[in-house]
C-alpha cells in the first residue's frame, strides 16, 4: 500500500468518532489476527494494514496530521507508521493502541480474554470453578421444605501441602521461566504481548520440591457428604447456590460455588402451579346430582368438602391456604379440588330405564350456545 486510505482500511467514515474507529479495529483484528489464520499470508498483510491504520486514526494528533498531509506526514518513520510491541497496563494511554484491551478484542469471540487481559497475571491463579449438581427432591419436600444430603467429588486443597504444591518441610523459589515476575513476553506476527507465565500460572513462585501427594498441583480430589437445606416452595429448575463448596482454587485462591439444580419429582395425584395445588377428585353420579360430603387429602391432612347438588364434571372448589405454605413473607397458596364424575361402564336395564325417566324430567341441553 504506497498511499493507503486508512479510513477505507478500517471501513469508517472520515468523521467517525474514536469509539467508531476502535470498534472497527477490534472487529478487523479478530478477523485477520495471524494466530487465528495460521499460514494465511493475505490475512497477515491485512492485519498489518489494520494495525497501521489504527495506529494513526486511533491517535488524535496523528489523525490530524494524516487528515492534513496524508501518509507523507509519517515518511520520517520509514514509509509509514511502524508496528510496535505493546505491554498492556491498567491505565489507558493518551492515544493509539494503549487504550485497547486485547482481552476485549479477542476474549468475547475466541475465549482468549484471560490470556491477553490487562490483569492477566492476576487472573492466572483464579478462584476455583463452580461445580454443578442435579438433585431430585420429593414433591412434598419441595413444597414443605426440608433437608437432604448429597455426595460430591470435588477438588480441594491437598491436606499434605495445605494447597501450596510444595513438599511438606520445603518452601518456594522464584520461577525460573519468568524470573519471579509472573509474566512472559511472547510474539505473534508483528505484535508482542506480556502474558501470564504458564510455568507458575502468573504467581512468580514455584515449589522447591513438588508435593509427592498432589504432584505439585496443590489440589486433590475428595468425596464429601454435604447437607443441603431445601427451602419451602422451591420450584422445579431452581438453583441453590452453596458458596465456597465448589472446586478449590489453585495457589490458595478461594473455592468456587456449588450450584445445585433442583428437579422436583412428580406427585401421584397433586399438580402444582406456583403456590397453588390442584387435586382431581372422582365422585359418583348420585353424589354429583344430589350433593355430598367427601373427604379430600391435603398436605396437612384430610379435610371434609361439601359437593353442592348439581355439580358438573370439571368444576373446581377452592380450599384457601391449603396449597404451598407461605415463606419469605409470601402468603400460602390455595388447593383446588377438581371434580371428575365417574359413570359405571356397565348399567343394567332397570337402571337404564330410571336414567331415561330422569332425563325426561330434567331435560337440559349441555351444548346450548356453546359454539354460537
Amino acid at each position: 500500500m504506497s498511499d493507503p486510505d486508512y479510513y477505507k482500511v478500517l471501513g469508517v467514515s472520515r468523521d467517525a468518532t474514536r469509539e467508531d474507529v476502535l470498534k472497527a479495529y477490534r472487529q478487523l483484528a479478530r478477523r485477520y489476527h495471524p494466530d487465528l489464520n495460521p499460514g494465511d499470508k493475505a490475512a497477515e498483510r491485512q492485519f498489518t494494514e489494520v494495525q497501521q491504520a489504527f495506529d494513526v486514526l486511533g491517535d488524535p494528533e496523528k489523525r490530524e496530521q494524516y487528515d492534513r498531509y496524508g501518509t507523507a506526514a509519517f515518511q520520517d518513520l520509514g514509509g509509514g507508521p511502524r508496528t510496535r510491541t505493546y505491554t498492556w497496563s491498567t491505565g489507558g494511554g493518551a492515544g493509539g493502541f494503549e487504550d485497547a484491551d486485547l482481552g476485549e478484542i479477542f476474549g468475547d469471540r475466541f475465549g482468549l480474554g484471560d490470556l491477553f487481559g490487562r490483569r492477566g497475571a492476576e487472573r492466572a491463579a483464579r478462584p476455583g470453578a463452580a461445580l454443578r449438581y442435579e438433585l431430585e427432591v420429593p414433591f412434598r419436600t419441595a413444597v414443605m421444605g426440608g433437608q437432604t444430603e448429597i455426595q460430591v467429588t470435588r477438588r480441594r486443597a491437598c491436606p499434605a501441602c495445605k494447597g501450596t504444591g510444595a513438599e511438606p518441610g520445603t518452601g518456594t523459589r522464584a520461577c525460573p521461566d519468568c524470573g519471579g515476575s509472573g509474566r512472559k513476553q511472547v510474539a505473534s506476527g508483528s505484535l508482542g504481548f506480556a502474558v501470564p507465565c504458564p510455568t507458575c500460572a502468573g504467581r512468580g513462585q514455584v515449589p522447591e520440591k513438588r508435593c509427592s501427594h498432589c504432584a505439585g498441583a496443590g489440589l486433590r480430589d475428595r468425596t464429601d457428604r454435604i447437607r443441603v437445606t431445601i427451602p419451602a416452595g422451591i420450584d422445579d429448575g431452581a438453583t441453590i447456590r452453596l458458596r465456597g463448596q465448589g472446586q478449590a482454587g489453585a495457589g490458595g485462591q478461594s473455592p468456587g460455588d456449588l450450584l445445585i439444580q433442583i428437579r422436583v419429582a412428580p406427585h401421584p395425584y397433586f399438580r402444582r402451579s406456583g403456590a397453588d395445588l390442584t387435586l382431581e377428585v372422582p365422585i359418583t353420579v348420585a353424589e354429583a346430582v344430589l350433593g355430598a360430603k367427601i373427604d379430600v387429602p391435603t398436605l396437612e391432612g384430610t379435610v371434609s368438602v361439601t359437593v353442592p347438588p348439581g355439580t358438573s364434571s370439571g368444576r373446581k372448589m377452592r380450599l384457601r391456604g391449603k396449597g404451598v405454605p407461605g415463606h419469605n413473607g409470601r402468603p400460602p397458596g390455595d388447593q383446588y379440588v377438581e371434580i371428575r364424575i365417574v359413570v359405571p361402564e356397565k348399567i343394567d336395564d332397570p337402571s337404564k330405564t330410571l336414567v331415561r325417566q330422569f332425563d325426561e324430567h330434567n331435560r337440559v341441553d349441555p351444548r346450548a350456545g356453546l359454539w354460537d
